[in-house]
């Protein structure tokens, strides 16, 4: 799922929106810290009372009435995706039920990687990390569309669990007792791409998130990432951060030293 953040702000104390009806081009993520507020979205008049440790997404395209109950701290996030993608479409309900664990996490996250000057990247990672535990596993999942099927769902859930192992595409289609070819025209159909593919972006996405929070090594990092050759590493995720790896983390860390 491509991301591409515009820009992430934090207002505190918030008593009244300085502009309580928006219409924007791009999508908007609420993350509240402390207070209550009445967001409504779109022709429907669908209304909802976001609380603190909450979450909630704002679809581009849709008039938003907001309105501060209690005095209001949160996280707002402005970014760009794929609107037909089928992980994104599922969060169309606005907000998002997850468990007091996911949110934790989340909002640990947020705060950790806000006060950050280079934060894009990270704050991408939160953002896609958001909308696959609603998809996967936030409680409102049974009550959203199925937009992915169940062979789609599975196979991307091993391959999240396996990232270190080399994986043999025809052995994800037999996993769902399905062809390689009919495997690969489920991942075109729902997702846009191949399994293949699909699994690169998973790993390099891994990478970032290891090069960004932990000390390995890049030999320890390709490994971890199912790269037995770390010259291979290095020239995919160079194709897919535009960086090498030393320098995407030299780059990302700087602002901690």
């Amino acid at each position: 799922m491509q991301i591409d953040v515009i820009n992430t702000l934090l207002y505190e104390d918030l008593k009244v929106f300085k502009y309580p009806i928006i219409y924007r081009g791009f999508n908007l993520i609420m993350l509240v810290e402390s207070g209550t507020c009445k967001v409504t979205l779109g022709d429907k008049k669908k209304s909802f009372e976001l609380h603190a440790g909450e979450i909630a997404l704002m679809p581009a395209n849709t008039e938003i009435h907001r309105e501060v109950i209690d005095a209001l701290t949160f996280y707002q996030i402005a970014f760009y995706t794929n609107l037909e993608n089928p992980i994104y479409r599922v969060a169309l309900s606005g907000k998002l039920v997850l468990t007091k664990e996911q949110s934790d996490v989340i909002f640990q996250s947020i705060r950790r990687a806000y006060p950050l000057t280079n934060n894009n990247e990270l704050i991408e990672q939160i953002i896609g990390y958001i909308f696959t535990e609603n998809y996967l596993f936030g409680k409102s999942k049974k009550d959203s569309p199925k937009v992915l099927s169940e062979a789609v769902t599975d196979t991307i859930q091993y391959m999240n669990q396996h990232l270190s192992e080399r994986i043999e595409m025809e052995y994800l289609a037999e996993r769902v007792y399905l062809s390689h070819c009919t495997l690969i025209y489920k991942f075109k159909n729902e997702l846009g791409t191949t399994p293949a593919k699909y699994l690169i972006h998973l790993r390099l996405r891994y990478a970032k998130h290891l090069l960004m929070t932990t000390n390995y090594s890049i030999t320890q990092i390709s490994e971890m990432c199912g790269y037995s050759n770390p010259f291979y590493f290095t020239n995919a995720f160079h194709k897919y951060a535009k960086k090498n790896p030393t320098d995407f983390r030299a780059y990302h860390l700087k602002d901690k030293k």
